[in-house]
């Protein structure tokens, strides 16, 4: 849709229930500017250090189901970008440079109680766009609420959708539910799309 404004999504990401919800400020990843959510289960790890993202969503004490990559990283004509792992939000359609502007520096953040954070990235300087991650952990649950927010800060109208990008860590599985039953007689098309990447 082209306009000048905000644009908005939300995802969910959840495992089972716990309780007790609790926030703090840690190092993680070698970066020291880190918030962890957590309630008796589960904890979600956020970094003001670059981003906004999300770098670590798990069961207390056991493995991170977000992918890890703090070494990787290219260089795309807007300067050096890393991919990091972990959770983020990017503009689509996707193009090249414009998708790949750095998000290496230090971002503000609102702490929203103890059990939300919101995450503020500058406005790119490169592509005019301003991009914040709300993340809110629910009492008694797994899961988390994840808002996503661009706004385009140029004079002129662009077109693009918010485009929230989530690195997974390797060897899991994943279960998608079907979509309800339709006769072939009454529908034809596909229900849910699959697309893939070269790489």
């Amino acid at each position: 849709m082209p306009a000048r404004g905000r644009f908005s999504g939300l995802r969910r990401l959840s495992i089972r229930s716990g309780e007790g919800i609790a926030l703090e400020k840690i190092s993680y990843l070698n970066l020291p500017n880190c918030y962890r959510l957590s309630n008796e289960e589960i904890e979600v790890i956020v970094t003001t250090d670059i981003g906004p993202r999300i770098i670590r969503y798990g069961f207390i004490g056991r493995q991170n189901m977000l992918g890890e990559l703090p070494e990787a990283a290219n260089d795309p004509d807007l300067g050096r970008w890393k991919p990091w792992g972990g959770h983020r939000l990017w503009a689509a359609p996707e193009a090249m440079p414009r998708t790949y502007a750095p998000d290496n520096t230090p971002i503000e953040h609102e702490i929203l109680g103890q059990n939300s954070i919101k995450l503020m990235q500058p406005t790119e300087p490169s592509t005019g766009l301003r991009k914040e991650i709300t993340v809110t952990i629910e009492a008694g649950s797994t899961a988390v609420l994840i808002h996503h927010r661009i706004t385009n800060e140029n004079l002129w109208a662009i077109e693009l959708a918010p485009w929230a990008i989530t690195i997974m860590n390797g060897g899991g599985e994943v279960i998608l539910p079907q979509e309800p039953y339709l006769p072939h007689s009454e529908y034809l098309l596909p229900a849910r799309p699959l697309v893939l990447w070269h790489y």
